[in-house]
């Protein structure tokens, strides 16, 4: 499927999506390619479903903890749908699509995980800042349901005796870690795809990406696509609090601009790019943040009102709500400041492209060897988080 979705597709990454709130209307207008949104993990193999049946017959001490992680990813399989259905226009207009990643879950596949951190210079209790507990949960029924199914020969006592095996086992908390990380440590799921972007749903992964032993690009076009990430940082802020959490009628709204008013998004946009070149990045993150503000009245006043159909007091009253947000600001004060002035998303973009190419592997080796891999190749990574 995803050789399907054109040029340079946008991937929501790492996390499925499982509410609305984790997806931002701006994305829509910012982005004229599809944003490209996962389920959570699928199970295929229906007949482990006779597990829980089991579980609950025989009432095992560790069946509390089964099933805990059992209804995380069958609500996230509910959560889903809800916001499935309410981009179902989106979807149907191409500016969005739902795409299955297809991705090792199996043992040799957490093993993986090993490799990445190790290559971090990171211990499984550092995961641990990385990680989200849903998510993880979701990854583990997977695992259990799909990946240690087919390895028992789909018998189903076999599988009850090694889940019994596993939730008894001490270390669950750091299986549950691993798993998480089973999308990061895949990069290499994007490969047929080529150039790809990702579209961050969790910020902290950024650091352990930037860890990774790899060489910062040297590309002609950097400046011009972090000034374009820069943009992004501000436009989402500016847009989101005018659409989100979507609705209907945002969803329609949005549709609507992009049809009519496709001129307008643009200019606005590129106007926040500019902006973010004019940022004197010197300053303390409470100067800047007053920077963007007068930038934004003094400059794009025009386009939002236009863009949001916003008359001059709505206009007035919109702005200050934005601004009124101070820890959404110093956030993107913080961002931009970090994306112009900084290495962090060169390195993390650099090591995501490598994963794509070469595999968590080969950073392992690069690291036992002290060495760092060589990559001319970037991934670009925007933010979908106020961190």
């Amino acid at each position: 499927m995803i050789k399907t979705l054109g040029a340079n597709p946008l991937f929501l990454f790492p996390d499925p999506l499982t509410h609305i709130n984790q997806l931002s209307g701006a994305c829509f207008l910012y982005f004229e390619r599809p944003v490209c949104i996962t389920p959570p993990p699928a199970v295929v193999t229906q007949e482990a479903f006779q597990l829980p049946e089991l579980v609950e017959a025989r009432r095992p001490e560790w069946g509390g903890t089964y099933f805990n992680i059992l209804n995380q990813w069958m609500e996230q399989q509910r959560q889903f749908k809800l916001a499935i259905d309410l981009l179902t226009p989106l979807k149907e207009k191409g500016y969005c699509a739902s795409v299955y990643l297809a991705y090792p879950a199996n043992n040799s596949a957490i093993e993986r995980v090993d490799d990445m951190l190790a290559a971090a210079g990171l211990s499984i209790q550092d995961a641990a800042r990385f990680a989200r507990l849903p998510e993880a949960c979701s990854e583990l029924v997977r695992h259990i349901h799909l990946e240690c199914f087919l390895e028992a020969n789909k018998d189903i006592e076999q599988l009850y005796q090694h889940c019994g095996n596993i939730l008894k086992l001490g270390s669950i908390e750091d299986l549950l870690l691993k798993c998480y990380l089973l999308r990061p440590s895949s990069c290499d799921h994007f490969r047929s795809s080529g150039a790809f972007s990702l579209l961050l749903t969790n910020h902290s992964l950024l650091e352990l990406f930037g860890r990774m032993p790899v060489e910062q690009p040297k590309a002609e076009n950097l400046t011009k696509d972090l000034v374009d990430i820069a943009g992004w940082e501000i436009f989402w802020r500016l847009i989101s609090p005018h659409l989100d959490p979507m609705t209907p009628d945002d969803v329609a709204s949005i549709i609507e601009i992009r049809e009519k008013k496709a001129d307008e998004s643009k200019k606005l946009r590129s106007r926040c790019g500019t902006l973010a070149e004019q940022l004197d990045l010197t300053a303390d993150h409470k100067s800047i943040v007053a920077q963007i503000d007068r930038l934004v009245r003094a400059d794009l006043s025009p386009q939002i009102a236009t863009l949001l159909e916003l008359d001059q007091k709505a206009l007035r009253d919109f702005l200050v709500e934005v601004f009124g947000d101070e820890v959404t600001w110093l956030a993107c004060a913080g961002a931009v400041g970090g994306l112009l002035s900084g290495t962090l998303p060169l390195t993390a973009g650099a090591a995501v492209a490598a994963m794509s190419n070469l595999g968590a592997k080969a950073f392992k080796v690069a690291a036992d060897r002290r060495q760092k891999l060589k990559e001319s190749d970037y991934t670009l990574i925007y933010s979908l988080s106020n961190r």
